[in-house]
C-alpha cells in the first residue's frame, strides 16, 4: 500500500511540476546561478531567514551535477516528497504516544493521505513543507521527554532538542512555539517533580548549548562564504512583519515593503515600522482592532487549500500542452480547479471541528499540541498573515489534533448507546 501511495505521489507530482513565481521560484533560482543577480542578494539581505534554504538547495544544485532548471525542479520535488513521507512516519510514532484506537488511526491516516500525500503542495519546495519534518520531531522529542528517568536519557534529549530545534527556527522561526508549548507542559507534568532539578536543568543548558553552537557555526560560515555578500543595513526586523499585519488583511504587502527599504539602516526601519504601528493601532481602535482581528483571523484559516494559488505568479507553465487533465483541477484558475476548492474546504471543515471536540480534554500531552496551535494562530494575528498557507508548518499538530478530537466523539457516542 505504501508503495502505491509512494508511486502515485511521484507520479502526480512530476506532471504537475512547474517554477513557482514566488519565493520560492526565487530561491531555486539564485541557488543555480554562479554570481547571485543584485535581486537576489537585496532578498536574502532583507530576509536573512532563508539563508539556510538557500545554502541547502545551492548543496543539492551542486551535488545533483548542476542539472537544467527543470531537472533541478524535479530534484527538488522528490526531495520535497521524501521529506512529507518521513514526516507522515514521525507524525504515527507520535500517535502511538496516545495509545490510539482504531478509529483515529483510521482518521489520522485519510488526512496525512490528503494533506501530505494527494496535495499540490508537494511540488513547492519551502520552508512551509521542509519545516513539517523537524517540527514533527521536535514534538516527538518534547512528548516523550519523560518516558526514561535517567541521566543519560535526559542530557541526550537536550542535545537532539537543541539541535532539531535550530534546523527548525531557520526553516520556520515560529518553530520556538512548539518548544514554548513543551516546556509549559514539562513544567505542569506531574513527572517533574519525580526527576532531580540538576538533571533537568543540565538537560536545559545542552540543549541552548547545541543551539547556540550551530548558531555560531552558521554565523560564521555566512560571514566567510563567498557566495552571497549580505547587506547588514538591509535586513528586516520583527516590527517590519508586525507593520505588515496590520494591514488590510494582514497578508503581505508590496508598499510596505518598499517603505521599508527606503530607510537606509536597520535602526531607522525600524524606527519606521514602529511608527507606523501605532499609527494604525491608534486609527484602528480598541473596537475597529477587535474586528480587524476577527477578519484576519478569518483569512488566516479559513482556506481548505491552505493558499493554494493565492500568491503572486503563482505557477508558471512552460509546457500547457502536457497533461492537461490533471493539471486541470489544480492548477490557478483552471477548468476544473473548483472541484479541488471545494473537496480541500469540505475536509477542512471536517478538521476544524475535529480540533473543537478537543476543547475539554484533560490530557497534558494534548495541551500540548493545543498551546502549540494557539500560539501559531496567535503570532498570525500579530504579524504577517492573511493565508491560510502560514499553517502548512503545523499540519502535522492540526491533524493530530483532529484525530484526537473525532476518537473523543465516538467514545462519547459509543458511552450513549450503551448506557441507553
Amino acid at each position: 500500500m505504501a508503495v502505491l501511495l509512494i508511486s502515485l505521489q511521484i507520479i502526480i507530482a512530476l506532471k504537475l511540476k512547474a517554477p513557482t513565481g514566488f519565493d520560492p521560484g526565487g530561491i531555486m533560482n539564485q541557488a543555480t546561478y554562479t554570481s547571485l543577480s543584485s535581486s537576489g542578494q537585496s532578498y536574502l539581505s532583507r530576509y536573512p531567514n532563508n539563508l539556510l534554504l538557500f545554502f541547502l538547495e545551492r548543496l543539492i544544485f551542486v551535488l545533483a551535477g548542476r542539472p537544467s532548471a527543470i531537472n533541478f525542479l524535479a530534484v527538488l520535488i522528490i526531495l520535497n516528497i521524501v521529506v512529507l513521507d518521513l514526516t507522515i512516519i514521525i507524525n504515527y510514532l507520535i500517535l502511538n504516544i496516545f495509545n490510539p484506537k482504531k478509529i483515529q488511526i483510521l482518521i489520522f491516516g485519510f488526512l496525512s493521505i490528503t494533506f501530505f500525500v494527494f496535495t499540490p503542495w508537494i511540488i513547492v519546495f519551502y520552508s512551509d513543507t521542509l519545516v513539517l519534518l523537524p517540527n514533527s520531531i521536535l514534538c516527538y522529542l518534547l512528548l516523550t521527554y519523560f518516558r526514561y528517568s535517567n541521566t543519560k536519557w535526559y542530557l541526550l534529549r537536550g542535545l537532539e532538542i537543541g539541535i532539531t530545534l535550530w534546523f527548525a527556527y531557520h526553516l520556520k522561526p515560529t518553530s520556538v512555539i512548539i518548544l514554548l508549548a513543551g516546556v509549559i507542559v514539562l513544567i505542569l507534568s506531574k513527572s517533574i517533580r519525580k526527576t532531580k532539578i540538576v538533571i533537568l536543568l543540565l538537560s536545559s543548558l545542552i540543549l541552548a548549548t547545541s543551539f547556540i553552537v550551530l548558531q555560531q557555526g552558521f554565523t560564521q560560515f555566512t560571514n566567510q562564504q563567498k557566495i552571497v555578500h549580505l547587506d547588514c543595513n538591509a535586513r528586516f526586523t520583527a516590527a517590519h512583519f508586525m507593520m505588515m499585519g496590520l494591514q488590510k488583511t494582514g497578508r503581505y504587502s508590496r508598499t510596505d515593503v518598499i517603505n521599508s527599504i527606503n530607510q537606509p539602516t536597520v535602526s531607522k526601519r525600524t524606527a519606521y515600522n514602529k511608527k507606523i504601528i501605532f499609527q494604525r493601532l491608534k486609527a484602528f481602535g480598541v473596537k475597529g482592532y477587535i474586528k480587524f482581528l476577527i477578519k484576519k483571523n478569518y483569512y488566516n484559516t479559513g482556506d481548505g487549500t491552505l493558499g493554494w494559488g493565492k500568491e503572486g505568479n503563482f505557477l508558471i507553465d512552460y509546457y500547457p500542452t502536457q497533461h492537461r487533465f490533471i493539471k486541470s483541477f489544480f492548477y490557478p484558475n483552471a477548468q476544473r480547479q473548483i472541484y479541488y476548492r471545494v473537496f480541500c474546504q469540505v475536509i477542512w471543515v471536517f478538521v476544524s471541528f475535529g480540533i473543537l471536540l478537543t476543547i475539554s480534554i484533560s490530557d497534558p500531552r494534548i495541551l500540548m499540541l493545543q498551546l502549540a496551535f494557539a500560539g501559531l494562530l496567535l503570532f498570525l494575528l500579530l504579524f504577517e498573515g492573511g493565508r491560510s498557507r502560514y499553517l502548512i508548518q503545523f499540519l502535522p499538530i492540526i491533524l493530530m489534533l483532529a484525530s484526537i478530537g473525532y476518537a473523543r466523539l465516538a467514545d462519547w457516542l459509543k458511552h450513549r448507546l450503551c448506557s441507553s
